[in-house]
């Protein structure tokens, strides 16, 4: 989804959560045009249920790859 939104954008990090301990419901919503469904929080994330938070950074061409977590 990153090279779709927002392509060769450099400064990106994911962050690496346990569903089980986001305190905000978690809401699983149709993103239009993916053909998926992602989760959405609204409301604070709570520091207790991130678990990593990764480097994301497009290769030399601009491209995301889908990193080993």
């Amino acid at each position: 989804m990153a090279n779709e939104r927002v392509p060769a954008q450099s400064g990106m990090a994911l962050v690496v959560i346990d569903e089980n301990l986001v305190e905000p419901e978690v809401i699983w919503e149709h993103s239009s045009g993916q053909g998926q469904d992602f989760p959405h929080i609204y409301g604070p994330l709570n520091r207790a249920a991130v678990l990593d938070v990764v480097p994301f950074e497009p290769d030399a061409d601009g491209v995301f790859q889908t990193p080993t977590i």
